[in-house]
């Protein structure tokens, strides 16, 4: 099992855990920064802090105390793919989503989930303030 408390930074690659199995994460964040991470059949669990960016999680998640944000950076766009199930329970759990236009990816981001999702969990949603039209 691998334990996170601080930052794991994924900028190239993939991160296979292989025979360490299960991603625990209960502080700091791990940042998708154009790479992802592989953990076939094991579970990634969010107890706290963040995981941000864009890329693919190739594994089962569990948000169950931490925020989930696609895109670099808070403000910044992106797409956050989970090849697995993605389960969102907890009411301190967030989802938090940029919204700037229609554009996926680029002007609104987007969480994908090619399994199951299921979620009770917070969604928290920054949109850019309105303009007055003259």
């Amino acid at each position: 099992m691998f334990e996170n408390r601080g930052t794991v930074e994924l900028a190239s690659g993939t991160l296979q855990l292989g025979r360490l199995g299960a991603y625990n994460q209960f502080s700091g964040s791990t940042r998708l920064t154009g790479g992802g991470m592989q953990s076939p059949g094991q579970l990634m669990e969010l107890m706290g802090g963040s995981l941000v960016g864009t890329g693919t999680i190739a594994t089962n998640v569990q948000n169950l105390d931490s925020t989930v944000a696609p895109g670099a950076t808070p403000g910044s766009t992106g797409i956050l793919r989970i090849a697995g199930d993605y389960t969102h329970p907890e009411s301190g759990s967030v989802l938090e989503v940029d919204l700037k236009g229609t554009n996926p990816g680029r002007q609104f981001d987007q969480l994908q989930v090619t399994g199951k999702r299921w979620s009770t969990g917070d969604r928290s949603t920054s949109m850019p303030p309105a303009r007055s039209r003259q």
